[in-house]
């Protein structure tokens, strides 16, 4: 990797510019065919292996979002160490001859915490996010500006394979929150984007400002092109964005997008004269540690060609099969202008070649197949579906291929199983030693962030109460305001979990979108109410609070809590964190007494195993958490995520429904959880923190097949 990395600077400069009809390097046009790739979702020993196959199969690009959410997790602390060697990635893509697209941001949603904000910004007084805001301003440049100097080596003029850098992202999402301000602060991140010079054009998708080149984000690109080529009529038609699946939230079944219809759009929407697309995603990888964003699940599988450990399927190996067939042709298809847009649902486009015309002919109806004449024959295409001729001759069919044996289609065969736990229940705050517990009182309950400062998902609400006697005992505890989930015990004992479903747009604050509602059994006579907020990630924009501003954002308990409507008055202890957490238990072990465990595991219980090195050693590993409730997992100190076996049972929204499909209804949205080879060590320690309780004989180490 350092012979790669000095090659850049052994390299004659590059130039990237382009006119209406493509991007130019050096001069000569170039198909981007692009794939997203996030770095801090995998380990860097997979890294290689993954541009390998995204090369392999037709890229000659390679996107990646900039994490500065995970590079600068405390304020002017910059960690491009391990996951987060940002250069080594963009070095080892260059050695194998890949382009790279960088998506600065620093917003940059991508379903990770915060859309890509450090939280500690939220200690900024009188912050708002992405508009024109001096304290937001000034934190940003900081980061940037440092970050062009750490990117300069990766740069055209150094020879390096960046070709395009993108500020903000998909800012029309909020656009019409802050009208002028919001104009005048993207026109800003232009003017610093070209301050810095970077030395390649920079990009916006799905809205910019003048002196960018704006990109699209959709399932079906090519139904913007005429809007695209009306707008920017000296620029070329690129998607940033183009789907291969969707994202999964706990709670959701498994989002699936069909590889021919993810291929029709994308020959569709280069025939009629686009120059490049990114695949979003061609591979997803895995939310560790606390990195996801509100309800996003800990794998980030998005049905990409490469699943979440790094194989290829059957996805990848159709959409492979015609990124080479594109990427021969891009040369005559460059030579033509970029041709009208018929007003049919089965256009034909034509393109002259010495070896014969080249044909794209579309069936654009979701609904019925069609037949389509050509040259005398015809040809019958089902809904949304394309074909490639060349001189008459069928080179790609998007919904006929020929299957190969591949190795990432959801088989796994046990690695490691009977593993035998260790337990250590996690105590009440109370119950803490005295140097730990450090409540703060108040008589009004207030969000946790100011707190937890995003350090940990956990806090603890408890409160002493009296209930007088009453016919029953039986009544309703309410939270009129919670973020994001919560157990409720009494005196000790779990006593209500919830809310399920949760949904992603969550609504405004002040509304009844937050108010969770427990049937319980109080007896008269005093007790102690501990509630246990639990969160889930924070946001990754403005919609999902109702178009509030992403600073707004609030975990925990910040209204009254009811018995039978009546607010429960008195002193609030909050506590934020776990005992565990305080003590460093997932990096130190041995610093408690641990318990043989016989069979099932109690609320808020910590369990640790250790089992020698698998003998697999050429793929990550799956930890498979069956008969698990909901926590967090560490290996060797290191944490592999949140973990959570809910069953998906709740709703998708009506309207992704018109692009995906749905898969794994009744059954755990996750249940497998990757594990990196480069955790790994001669002997390893697997620590499991259990909110609800479970039965662990089924947890297994397994291998993807």
């Amino acid at each position: 990797m350092v012979a790669a990395f000095f090659s850049f600077q052994m390299m004659r400069q590059t130039t990237v510019t382009y006119d209406q009809r493509s991007l130019l390097i050096d001069g000569e046009r170039t198909l981007i065919l692009s794939g997203a790739f996030h770095y801090p979702r995998s380990s860097p020993e997979q890294w290689e292996s993954v541009l390998r196959l995204a090369r392999d199969g037709g890229l000659n690009t390679v996107e990646a979002y900039v994490f500065w959410n995970l590079h600068e997790r405390k304020r002017g602390v910059y960690d491009f160490s391990d996951r987060l060697d940002l250069m080594r990635f963009i070095t080892t893509a260059g050695s194998l001859g890949l382009h790279v697209i960088l998506r600065v941001g620093p917003y940059i949603c991508a379903e990770t915490n915060f859309g890509g904000l450090p939280s500690w910004l939220l200690e900024e007084e009188g912050i708002q996010f992405r508009t024109w805001n001096e304290p937001f301003l000034k934190a940003q440049e900081k980061w940037v500006r440092f970050l062009r100097t750490y990117l300069d080596e990766a740069l055209p003029h150094r020879g390096g394979p960046v070709i395009l850098v993108q500020f903000e992202n998909e800012y029309a999402n909020v656009a019409k929150n802050y009208g002028e301000d919001g104009a005048r602060y993207l026109d800003w991140c232009v003017r610093l984007s070209q301050e810095l010079e970077f030395g390649v054009p920079t990009i916006m998708c799905l809205g910019g400002a003048p002196g960018s080149l704006e990109t699209i984000n959709a399932w079906r690109p090519h139904e913007y092109l005429p809007e695209q080529a009306r707008e920017h009529p000296d620029q070329p038609a690129i998607c940033t964005e183009h789907w291969t699946g969707w994202y999964d939230l706990w709670g959701f079944p498994h989002r699936k997008r069909d590889a021919g219809q993810c291929a029709h759009a994308l020959i569709r929407f280069i025939a009629g004269g686009a120059s490049g697309v990114n695949y979003f995603l061609w591979f997803g990888g895995t939310n560790f540690d606390r990195e996801g964003m509100y309800l996003q699940t800990t794998s980030y599988d998005f049905d990409c060609p490469l699943n979440v450990y790094g194989l290829p399927t059957y996805k990848y190996d159709r959409l492979a099969r015609m990124n080479h067939v594109l990427a021969n042709l891009a040369a005559d298809l460059f030579a033509a202008p970029r041709p009208a847009i018929p007003e049919s649902l089965q256009p034909i486009f034509e393109y002259p070649s010495e070896a014969g015309m080249i044909a794209f002919l579309c069936n654009d109806d979701s609904k019925d197949p069609a037949k389509v004449s050509y040259l005398g024959k015809i040809h019958n295409l089902p809904p949304l579906s394309a074909v490639i001729l060349q001189g008459g001759k069928v080179l790609f069919k998007t919904w006929q291929w020929k299957k190969r044996a591949l190795t990432g289609n959801a088989a796994f065969r046990p690695e490691i199983s009977s593993l035998i736990f260790e337990s250590l229940s996690e105590p009440l705050p109370q119950d803490w030693p005295a140097h730990l517990w450090q409540p703060f009182k108040t008589k009004e309950l207030v969000q946790q962030l100011p707190l937890t400062k995003d350090q940990t998902d956990y806090c603890w609400y408890e409160i002493d109460v009296n209930i007088p006697a009453a016919k029953t005992a039986q009544g309703t505890l309410t939270l009129t305001r919670l973020a994001d989930y919560a157990h409720v015990f009494v005196d000790g004992k779990l006593a209500n979990s919830g809310p399920f479903p949760l949904v992603e747009d969550r609504g405004a604050f002040d509304s009844d979108a937050y108010r969770v509602e427990f049937t319980m059994h109080l007896t008269p006579g005093n007790h102690r109410i501990s509630i246990l907020s639990c969160a889930l990630g924070l946001i990754k924009g403005d919609w999902m609070i109702a178009n509030q501003n992403m600073a707004n954002e609030r975990k925990g308990l910040w209204g009254d809590v009811l018995w039978n409507g009546k607010p429960l008055r008195g002193t609030w202890s909050l506590q934020p964190g776990l005992w565990g957490e305080k003590v460093s238990l997932p990096q130190a072990t041995d610093l408690a007494k641990w318990k043989p465990l016989r069979n099932k595991v109690s609320p808020l219980t910590w369990l640790r195993t250790t089992f020698p090195r698998p003998k697999t050693n050429n793929v990550p590993l799956a930890l498979n958490l069956t008969g698990m409730g909901k926590g967090m997992a560490w290996l060797n100190g290191r944490c592999l995520g949140r973990y959570w076996l809910i069953n998906a049972d709740a709703k998708t929204p009506e309207i992704y429904l018109t692009w995906i499909t749905e898969g794994g209804h009744g059954e755990p949205t996750q249940s497998r959880y990757l594990m990196p080879q480069s955790w790994f060590q001669e002997h390893n320690t697997l620590l499991l923190f259990e909110e609800t309780g479970g039965v662990p004989s089924g947890i297994q180490i397994e291998v993807p097949q």
